[in-house]
């Protein structure tokens, strides 16, 4: 067989996974699509005519809901892939448009002329849709292209159509958002793509290197090759869906001065509380990444660990209260000699693990001496797991009774986490499990000598903002959301900022400036190849040494290494906003004039 055979072979059975994984979205969509909806429905029961949500659900229900189940029924009745593949990205590609166009029109038919607070609501809820359906469509250009203009396209042109300030503000948002989430959409699609031609590719140089070399030797290279593809992968894709999160992130923080009603603040609320949730996901896979990257250095010190399971178990007690099962805890006064905060990490995931997969009876956290180590026990008495999954648990994306990736279940990181953190700490980690009764995690950790200094508060130190008054802030980033928002933010806590999409950029407005900045925030990843850490040695081989900071979103392991290495604080993408004042602070605080820098420098 030639090569072009081979390729347009490759071509159809890539064709055919990305519509196998879209269809398999069809189930969990159709039942949050349609529940999910009822919420904005009675939020603008009394604000929009009745008549129009009413047609509205109805519609919803009737395109997301019982006609993509009808379609899904189909293609698995149907099961002609990937010969008839053809036949059904354009059924997909027919649902994706038709059912964007009826969940979009929200943007039309609730819109409210009267309230600006449900202006912005609405489009708040828009572009939390629009983010998620970017997720869902980004394995076909077809599926996208037909999505997300319709999804935000009502909106956008009721919104413009308004003619008011704040209307005409949120259109022209919606529109940068829709070419934001194109772009983004285009290159998850175009990693996936390669990821799944290198997977069909690889097993293609299987069977000829099976004839050549032998079975084992094969395999090896197929599984590393595999392995670089999904950590490419993950890397680049985690990077592209952080900007426009870490971008929307600082908006919130900055438009909240701006809101006069307690409505509004609410809603800004709500809209930070979904942004942190993201960030937690996106931390797990940055915590993988900077585990495997060897630059996750552990802080050994002797503490009271009853301290920390007390405070563990007050905060996960309402989850328990809410599920109606026990969650019981056996204090100890040991000191033991571990990091509190990887050491919590690795209590807390089994915690939440313990009580999602508890139905009934109870959750139970104990302690047990063995030799010279403290072995911290989490008892739960839910379903068990198989003897021959015990060890596969603790793999990447690995997660028992969750075949259809429901994400309120967690994205199957948790344990692979523990086992690193145990790895890094020298702490054994252990399971038993038997079906039907329950499980037992436990970690390992060294005890301590009673007269060891012990740690018995884990609280931030405080910072004085009023450092911030007057400081010149030199921001290097080549996204432009990303830069006028941290402008804005910077503004509005006192700061003169300077923003620059480059190196040469940034030189030039320091010399038109004619003055050195206090602190330069750069953007790792840069136009034209450039790294943050370069821009930063040139602007300092011209202006002399000042402080600086890093902020990335990349999770590449090489990456991650060599921004750790050049020195410079390290930030992770999205930011929290006040995590950034007070990084500025103590930063300020410690260059400043007699200062105690080894106090303000604990960031």
């Amino acid at each position: 067989m030639d090569d072009s055979a081979l390729a347009g072979g490759r071509k159809t059975l890539v064709l055919a996974e990305q519509l196998r994984a879209y269809y398999a979205t069809f189930a969990p969509a159709a039942i949050a699509g349609t529940l999910g909806p009822l919420l904005i429905a009675a939020m603008f029961w009394q604000v929009v005519p009745h008549w129009r949500i009413v047609v509205w659900w109805c519609s919803v229900v009737a395109t997301m809901g019982v006609g993509s189940l009808l379609l899904r029924h189909r293609f698995l009745t149907a099961n002609r892939l990937p010969s008839d593949a053809q036949r059904w990205l354009r059924l997909a590609t027919l649902r994706a448009f038709v059912v964007a166009l009826v969940y979009g029109s929200a943007g039309a038919l609730l819109f409210s002329a009267e309230s600006q607070t449900y202006q912005i609501i609405l489009f708040a809820w828009m572009v939390a849709i629009s983010a998620l359906v970017t997720v869902e469509t980004a394995n076909h250009p077809w599926l996208y292209f037909a999505t997300l203009p319709p999804m935000l396209g009502w909106f956008t042109l009721r919104a413009a159509f308004h003619a008011d300030r704040i209307a005409l503000i949120l259109a022209v948002s919606a529109l940068i958002l829709l070419a934001y989430l194109l772009v983004g959409a285009r290159k998850v699609n175009k990693l996936i793509v390669e990821s799944l031609s290198a997977r069909f590719a690889n097993a293609e140089l299987l069977e000829q290197l099976q004839a050549q070399m032998g079975i084992a030797e094969a395999a090896r290279a197929e599984a590393e090759e595999a392995n670089r593809a999904k950590s490419r992968f993950l890397a680049a894709a985690s990077h592209d869906l952080r900007q426009p999160m870490h971008a929307l992130g600082l908006f919130a923080s900055a438009v909240r001065p701006h809101i006069t009603t307690l409505d509004g603040h609410h809603i800004v609320d709500k809209i930070e509380s979904s942004i942190g949730s993201t960030e937690v996901m996106f931390n797990a896979l940055l915590d993988v990444s900077r585990l495997d990257a060897g630059i996750l250095l552990p802080d050994i010190k002797a503490f009271a660990v009853g301290d920390l399971l007390a405070r563990l178990v007050a905060e996960y007690s309402p989850r328990a209260e809410a599920k109606n099962i026990g969650l019981r805890f056996r204090s100890t006064l040991r000191l033991v000699l571990s990091d509190p905060t990887l050491l919590e990490r690795v209590i807390r995931n089994y915690l939440s693990n313990a009580i999602r997969y508890t139905q009934r009876g109870g959750v139970l956290i104990g302690t047990r001496v063995r030799d010279e180590h403290l072995r911290i026990e989490i008892w739960d008495t839910g379903d068990g797991i198989p003897q021959e999954k015990l060890d596969e648990i603790f793999q990447e994306f690995f997660q028992l009774g969750n075949p259809e990736r429901d994400k309120a279940k967690g994205l199957g990181l948790g344990l692979a986490i523990v086992k690193r953190i145990g790895e890094l700490l020298s702490h054994p980690i252990e399971v038993k499990s038997k079906l039907g009764q329950g499980s037992r995690f436990s970690v390992g950790v060294p005890l301590a000598t009673k007269n060891a200094q012990t740690l018995t508060s884990a609280t931030e130190i405080l910072y004085d903002d009023s450092v911030l008054i007057g400081a010149t802030i030199l921001v290097i980033d080549d996204d432009r959301n990303v830069l006028e928002a941290v402008r804005i933010l910077l503004k509005q806590w006192g700061c003169y900022a300077l923003s620059a999409e480059s190196a040469s950029d940034a030189l030039a407005k320091l010399r038109e400036e004619d003055r050195a900045p206090d602190v330069i925030l750069s953007d790792y990843r840069l136009r034209n190849g450039e790294t943050g850490i370069d821009a930063i040695r040139k602007i300092q081989s011209v202006w002399g040494t000042m402080p600086t900071a890093l902020i990335t979103g990349d999770t590449a392991t090489d990456r991650l290494k060599e921004a750790s290495a050049s020195g410079y604080a390290l930030l992770h993408k999205p930011l929290n906003p006040q995590r950034l004042k007070m990084v500025l602070c103590r930063i300020l605080v410690a260059n400043a004039p007699g200062s105690l820098s080894s106090l303000a420098s604990k960031t």
